[in-house]
């Protein structure tokens, strides 16, 4: 039994297709709609279209999974005073939330969409790797989340490709666009490829690894 968290991109629904095509595993997918600051609240239209329109593919031609969603909308906040105050990024709030829920169904295995490549990428773009998937801030996000229940939390595992699979299996992809290429043509046309409030704005980050790497989801 696994929980899943997903978010309508890349990573989520090829790590939901894997569980779904080639595992046994009972799962359960958690969407989290982070509307926590002007910017982001702008995006969860798009973000949640494409979720839902995935998800129901999925569902359609795999197998039945169990559904869960967590909305956060806050008013008026600065997305850098955010950050700045510690309040986290959407990694930290969505591990905060899959430990809820993960603790009310009894789920000792939560995974995440982080892929060995998607380090390569940030360096590219001479970004830093997402340091908070291996130094243990995730753990100490789920353990909040858990309402500092250290029995449950030394049992939950936290797990991604990179970490679990190491350039192997579902690892094993070297860009975004072989990670693509691994969901069938209906599936791509679905996927969210901005971090903005547009399907596609061409200059954000997301975007232009898209750009990049000649990825095309229309």
């Amino acid at each position: 039994m696994i929980l899943l968290l997903f978010s309508g991109g890349v990573e989520s629904t090829v790590l939901l297709k894997y569980f779904l095509k080639d595992s046994d595993k009972l799962v359960y997918v958690l969407y989290t709609e982070l509307g926590y600051d002007n910017i982001s609240k702008k995006r969860t239209i798009e973000q949640t279209k494409a979720a839902t329109n995935i998800l129901n593919y999925l569902k359609d031609n795999y197998r039945d999974f169990n559904y869960g969603t967590v909305k956060l909308n806050l008013n008026n906040i600065d997305r850098q005073q955010h950050i700045k105050n510690g309040f986290g990024f959407d990694e930290q709030w969505n591990i905060f939330f899959a430990s809820m829920y993960a603790k009310l169904h009894g789920i000792k295995d939560i995974w995440i969409g982080q892929f060995s490549y998607n380090d390569y990428h940030r360096m590219e773009f001479n970004l830093d790797p997402l340091t908070w998937y291996y130094d243990g801030t995730l753990e100490k996000y789920a353990l909040l989340g858990s309402a500092l229940d250290f029995n449950f939390s030394k049992d939950l595992k936290i797990n991604f490709p990179s970490r679990n699979f190491k350039k192997q299996g579902i690892d094993s992809f070297k860009t975004k666009k072989e990670a693509f290429d691994y969901l069938e043509p209906e599936l791509r046309t679905m996927i969210r490829s901005c971090e903005g409030e547009e399907k596609f704005c061409g200059k954000c980050f997301k975007c232009t690894q898209y750009i990049k790497y000649g990825i095309k989801n229309d």
